[in-house]
């Protein structure tokens, strides 16, 4: 979970700690992917991991913050249609993470001084 407080003592913004959760859900999808089409989730999987994470009831949305990284080219959506052995059903809407999406995780990971 991201760092409740900035190092100043200052409470964290509850989008930018959405924003680094929604990331790093991306990035271990991408991890524990088995194949390219298991890669990524979508939008309605990403809001059911998370749905516990407190900061997220504080925010503008999932759906929101999510264009919002995609946007910023941390995140890409695939809208291709692929059949997924795990869902055991097609998908056509995915998420990925990027290459500038792990080193913004990585960086903000380090910054907090805390390892996912």
């Amino acid at each position: 979970m991201v760092n409740a407080h900035t190092p100043m003592g200052q409470p964290e913004d509850p989008n930018r700690a959405t924003l680094l959760q929604i990331l790093r859900e991306l990035n271990k999808s991408a991890e524990t992917a088995a194949n390219p089409a298991e890669d990524g989730l979508e939008l309605a999987e990403i809001k059911e991991r998370l749905q516990d994470f407190s900061a997220v009831k504080k925010t503008q949305g999932v759906a929101i913050l999510l264009g919002l990284l995609v946007q910023n080219q941390m995140v890409v959506h695939d809208g291709k249609k692929t059949y997924s052995w795990v869902r055991q059903r097609d998908t056509l809407s995915r998420y990925l993470i990027t290459p500038r999406g792990k080193d913004f995780l990585r960086e903000n990971v380090v910054e907090s001084g805390r390892i996912a």
